[in-house]
This record gives structure tokens, C-alpha cells and sequence, in this order.
């Protein structure tokens, strides 16, 4: 009921149409999830965005790729391989040349980067947000993020080869 009251109020002050409501809604939630995980984060000297890649190369295993974890994230390969370089220089991932395509590299987690890994896994900030919702109301929201995800991936044309869930 609150949330119909809210998108009413919201309608009706600023003359917004539902679904902008709702965006402003999901980017709200979005921006504030981040920040709250970003306080969080920073004892461990690594953004979201590299705690992101880890969490991607362990879901590939070794052998992953720049490409593969740009797609998984929705951020361009070259973007990626900074971060990657920066992540290689703090020890976090190894980047491993093969051997019969040399410009190929393979991403594998080093010991640091996979004890962090495991640390950030753990962070309560998201398990504290998250413990408002029943199973059910998690259930309904991942069913209709995923739903939003795919239309705007088939939207965009974009992959969506290497994507969980």
C-alpha cells in the first residue's frame, strides 16, 4: 500500500507518469545501495566495480576473459582492461598470455584476490537492506529485474550469452 501511496504523491506533486516513477524509484535504490556497499568496501582498498569483476571471474573460473567480464558487466572490454591492469598491479588477478593466440589473455584470481572476494561476499550492508523483503518479495523483485534486464538488453541488441541469473 505505501508504494502505491508513494507513486501516487509522486504523480501528483511533480505530474509524473508511472513509469517514471518507478525509474526514479529503481535509480534511487540503486544510487543508495551504492554508496551504502561503498562504505562498506573501502577497508578493503578496491571499488564496487572491482569487487564486481572478481565476483565475475570466480562465476567464469579461470580462463575468463576481458571480453567475457566487460559483457558481464555492461561496461566496454577497454574500460574493463584498465581496471584489470589496476587490479593486476594491486595483485588481485593475474592475466595470463596463451600461448597459441598471443594476444589473448585469460583472467585467474590470485590468493589476495580471492580473499577479498570472499570478504566482500560477506558485507552486511546488503544483507541488511535485503532482510526487509520476505522471500517472497525478493522472489517478485528478481523475477521483475531480470524482466527489465532482458527488455532492455534485447532493446539495446546486446548479448546476453554470459549472464546470471
Amino acid at each position: 500500500m505505501a508504494n502505491l501511496e508513494y507513486q501516487k504523491a509522486m504523480r501528483d506533486r511533480f505530474a509524473l507518469e508511472p513509469d517514471t516513477v518507478l525509474w526514479l524509484l529503481l535509480d534511487q535504490v540503486a544510487h543508495l545501495f551504492h554508496k551504502a556497499l561503498e562504505t562498506e568496501i573501502k577497508p578493503y582498498g578496491i571499488s564496487l566495480e572491482q569487487a564486481a569483476a572478481l565476483a565475475v571471474i570466480n562465476a567464469i573460473g579461470d580462463g575468463a576473459t576481458t571480453g567475457e567480464v566487460a559483457q558481464w558487466l555492461f561496461l566496454t572490454p577497454h574500460s574493463v582492461s584498465e581496471m584489470l591492469t589496476r587490479m593486476q598491479k594491486n595483485g588481485l588477478v593475474n592475466k595470463i598470455t596463451e600461448r597459441v593466440n598471443k594476444r589473448r589473455k585469460t583472467l585467474t584470481l590470485t590468493a589476495k584476490g580471492r580473499q577479498i572476494l570472499e570478504q566482500t561476499q560477506k558485507m552486511e550492508t546488503i544483507h541488511r537492506l535485503m532482510s526487509h523483503l520476505t522471500e517472497e518479495q525478493r522472489q517478485q523483485m528478481s523475477s521483475s529485474l531480470v524482466l527489465l534486464r532482458d527488455k532492455a538488453i534485447q532493446d539495446l541488441a546486446l548479448s546476453k550469452q554470459l549472464l546470471y541469473p
